[in-house]
């Protein structure tokens, strides 16, 4: 009986050095858990973070080419606005030296309005107030 009392205590202290050592690789694999855990919820974060960046250089970038196209339809208008002048004073050049018969007044009303307009044009590219020439 004593050697069964033995054999019972050593599969007792067998026992409890196992569960132990289950208690011991349970917490080390709770603490990997919460580690990978807190790993996850920071990379979550940046995923996050870079995704409010990107769209945040998206809506810049979709500004900025906005801007750009705006800038270009009004570069086309001055440009169209400069041939039309440009056309006018040949009209009134040619109209000097061509056909005498356009009365004075209309010439000078002409070289005033090419002037008017040229002046708003300047005005306008320098972003600078009228001045009088």
């Amino acid at each position: 009986m004593e050697a069964k009392g033995w054999e019972v205590e050593e599969n007792l202290q067998s026992a409890s050095r196992k569960h132990a050592e289950a208690d011991s690789k349970l917490s080390q694999l709770e603490r990997q858990t919460q580690e990978l855990e807190a790993r996850e919820n920071i990379l979550k974060s940046e995923q996050l973070s870079l995704a409010v960046e990107r769209e945040a250089h998206e809506d810049t970038f979709r500004k900025q080419k906005e801007g750009l196209m705006e800038w270009e339809r009004k570069l086309q208008q001055v440009e169209e606005r400069h041939c039309k002048q440009r056309s006018l004073l040949v009209d009134i050049l040619i109209g000097d030296t061509i056909t005498p018969s356009v009365p004075i007044e209309q010439r000078d009303a002409n070289l005033i309005y090419v002037r008017q307009k040229s002046k708003l044009s300047r005005v306008w590219q320098a972003g600078t107030p009228l001045v009088n020439d």
